[in-house]
């Protein structure tokens, strides 16, 4: 039996593709406005250049709606997936068998 991994997407990718593509006239400059971040803050979220504070995860609640501990773990999940690879990456560097 094969375990195949699944990489979850950045939270920024999909704020882009389910609340700011799918819609005419909303843009990451008017989202970013809503928040009240400055553009290049939320666009370096969007871009997936940096992960959610626990500020940005509640104006995100507010504004996107969603609770903000659920805006928290999209980014958590990410972020242990990628200390999971890390982790496996070094092992096998190493030549040690990763512990779970």
């Amino acid at each position: 039996m094969t375990i195949r991994s699944h990489n979850p997407p950045h939270p920024g990718e999909l704020i882009l593709r389910t609340y700011i593509e799918p819609f005419e006239g909303v843009s990451i400059a008017s989202v970013a406005r809503e928040l009240g971040v400055n553009k290049s803050t939320f666009n370096r979220l969007v871009n997936c250049k940096a992960d959610i504070s626990p500020e940005m995860a509640v104006r995100l609640s507010a504004v996107l709606g969603r609770n903000a501990e659920s805006w928290l773990c999209s980014g958590q999940v990410l972020l242990a997936t990628v200390l999971c690879a890390s982790q496996k990456a070094a092992s096998a560097q190493l030549g040690a068998t990763p512990s779970l």
